[in-house]
């Protein structure tokens, strides 16, 4: 497996800014954010027979519906099959939300999306991975990744609600397929 050392493109905006220093936390902090249970670096490339063995244990009924924490879920069935990961450094830039309100709606629709995924074993997983960075005490930049994941989490918590009353609603009418 491989993982991606990751940077925001040509950050301009406050929010862009606060990516920023969370990926360069992430990156100085290092190995440790490669485990696979506390960490937040996922691999990007698979061989093909780990990937091959990592989906064939995923369950069918995820695919398609599970969006936010997908590459998470990855990671761990494949570390399953090999312990192996290396790391490019400084290997992409990505364009991160430029304002709240992008960065709100893109963490709202992370949260509905997360409801199936509430049905699965892998709940408890991802759940508990949702925290602060794991080995971000007393480095430079902490702070600013704290305040981005408060920012995220946020909406991501609306979202979760607004789509446990949507698939509550879908229950009661009898259009869940239950």
């Amino acid at each position: 497996m491989v993982a991606l050392e990751e940077f925001t493109s040509a950050p301009r905006t406050y929010v862009q800014r606060l990516f920023q220093a969370d990926r360069v936390l992430i990156n100085r902090i290092g190995a440790p954010q490669l485990d696979v249970g506390t960490g937040t670096m996922l691999p990007r490339f698979f061989k093909a027979g780990v990937l091959g063995i990592a989906f064939s244990r995923i369950p069918r009924s995820m695919f398609g519906n599970v969006i936010a924490h997908d590459h998470a879920i990855i990671y761990l069935e494949a570390t399953k099959v090999s312990r192996r990961v290396g790391v490019v450094s400084e290997a992409i830039y990505s364009q991160e939300p430029s304002g709240l309100v992008e960065l709100w709606s893109k963490n709202f629709r992370y949260g509905r999306s997360t409801i199936p995924l509430m049905r699965t074993p892998y709940w408890g997983y991802v759940w508990r991975k949702s925290r602060l960075r794991t080995g971000r005490q007393g480095l430079h930049g902490s702070s600013f990744s704290d305040l981005l994941l408060v920012l995220k989490s946020f909406p991501y918590m609306v979202g979760l609600g607004v789509g446990g009353m949507m698939d509550i609603g879908r229950h009661l009418s009898g259009r869940d397929g239950l």
